[in-house]
């Protein structure tokens, strides 16, 4: 069975089930019809039977159709000097049969209307107490069948007879209408029950074509909403889920993957660009050196030479330093978390730069705010933000330089402002990278490694804060680092 039937679709089969239970029910139900139909139909005859076999009539009438006006003695007649009332003649649609003890038949009456008779050989032995009706077969055999009632009478029997021809035409008409009817139904319930699985089932087409497009690639496809009472609107809210999952956890791996290669691509170019940095005081101590041990040094330019892998040394020295710290930034290791006061950094570091920069003005300006500029962090790596940017203005710019420090509604600031020549827009977040210079030449001529900012970037957000550079009014850049404060 399942041979045939699997290449059929499930809306056949359903609708294949619908058809074969629709017919068993109507069968079932046309055959009780036409059971009771027939029972019915089979009293009503039955009772006719007994109603005619009880009629006080019927024994004269049989013994007056005899021919000789006289009956068997053990067979009574009515009365002597009396008249039989006037009844009704037979009914014509009877047949009956007077038989005496000894099973010979005296009288018969035919059905006028029948074209055959009873075969009525046992209705002698047939008589039961109380009489019961009882189906026998034409006689002479000829199709149909009779329903009989044997009486007992005095020195015989009586058995009245009728034909169930008219019984059977309308069982078979009945049969026959139900079979119309029937087939009529089957028909309409197999188109109702094609379209309306059809329409049950479209939710699980749509599932089909969603799955093909989420194979073809669009995760963001989802199965179309349906009753959430049903099973299919219930299965389709599962699928939706479970595919919601499926793209953000396809778009998570995309993104670290995306991640995992922009990480691979930094750590590349800043294996580089970290080479190249140190490349080149290591050429110049290791020239120098061996300049010096050839001979080839003069000895008035000894000490220059010295002083020249001393400074080369120290740059290296320094840039070996930035990139440890970096890395230990990057590896997330805790910080101090004590309490900082950031206009006293500030304080201490610009002293410092005037001493390193006697003939430039620097200042630090405290900004109105509502509390101390206080936040809870490493001090040392914090004032080396506040050097490293307080450097760069220097180095990068010929005018003053202005260091404000402040607090307010729970955010702690420093703000760097230069009057040089600024920043363009397109560099401005760009300039936070790692060995970014906007000007290499220059930059490593002053002494600058391209590591200064990106440290400064990555403390501030070891300690949860940020920072920005914008223009300052009249020319020059302004950076801004924003820290959460201790005290709100």
């Amino acid at each position: 069975m399942s041979r045939h039937w699997a290449p059929m679709s499930l809306r056949v089969r359903l609708v294949g089930v619908v058809v074969v239970l629709v017919a068993a029910a109507l069968v079932l139900s046309g055959l009780l019809a036409t059971s009771l139909l027939r029972s019915y139909l089979l009293a009503q005859v039955d009772r006719q039977l007994a109603d005619f076999a009880a009629s006080p009539a019927l024994m004269d009438q049989l013994l007056s159709s005899n021919g000789s006006g006289s009956a068997s003695p053990a067979l009574p007649r009515s009365p002597p000097g009396t008249t039989a009332p006037q009844q009704p003649p037979l009914p014509s649609d009877f047949y009956v049969e007077l038989t005496n003890d000894s099973g010979e038949v005296v009288s018969t009456v035919s059905d006028a209307f029948s074209t055959t008779t009873p075969d009525l050989t046992d209705a002698a032995t047939s008589t039961t107490s109380p009489p019961e009706p009882f189906t026998v077969p034409a006689a002479d055999g000829a199709t149909g069948s009779w329903r009989a009632l044997t009486q007992p009478i005095p020195g015989g029997s009586v058995t009245v007879a009728r034909d169930l021809s008219d019984v059977g035409a309308i069982t078979e008409r009945l049969s026959a209408l139900l079979l119309a009817i029937g087939v009529a139904v089957v028909a309409g319930s197999a188109v109702g029950a094609f379209a309306l699985v059809g329409r049950s089932l479209r939710p699980l087409g749509e599932v089909e074509e969603a799955a093909d497009a989420i194979a073809g690639g669009d995760l963001s496809r989802r199965v179309p909403a349906a009753d959430p009472r049903t099973e299919v609107g219930k299965m389709s809210a599962a699928l939706n889920t479970m595919l919601g999952q499926l793209e953000e956890s396809f778009d998570a791996r995309a993104a670290a993957l995306e991640e995992a290669r922009n990480s691979e691509e930094r750590m590349r170019a800043f294996v580089a660009d970290a080479s190249h940095e140190l490349r080149t005081p290591l050429t110049a101590v290791s020239g120098y050196a061996e300049l010096y041990r050839q001979g080839a040094v003069a000895d008035a330019d000894v000490p220059a030479t010295f002083a020249r892998i001393e400074r080369e040394s120290e740059r290296m020295s320094g840039l070996v330093d930035d990139l440890l710290l970096l890395a230990r930034l990057d590896q997330q290791r805790p910080l101090a978390r004590d309490p900082v006061d950031l206009l006293a950094l500030a304080t201490a570091d610009v002293g410092s730069a005037r001493a390193t920069y006697p003939d430039r003005l620097v200042e630090v300006v405290a900004l109105p705010g509502e509390t101390v500029p206080e936040v809870s962090g490493d001090a040392d790596r914090l004032a080396q933000v506040i050097r490293n940017l307080t450097t760069n203005a220097l180095r990068y710019s010929d005018g003053p330089v202005m260091v404000r420090v402040g607090s307010h509604a729970g955010t702690a600031t420093i703000e760097v402002i230069d009057h040089g020549p600024g920043i363009p827009d397109e560099e401005k977040t760009a300039v936070f990278s790692r060995f970014y210079r906007s000007d290499r030449a220059r930059s490593r001529e002053s002494g600058g490694s391209g590591l200064g900012l990106s440290i400064v970037a990555a403390i501030v957000s070891a300690h949860d804060g940020t920072v920005n550079i914008s223009d300052t009014p009249g020319g020059g850049a302004t950076v801004t680092a924003e820290l959460p404060t201790t005290i709100p």
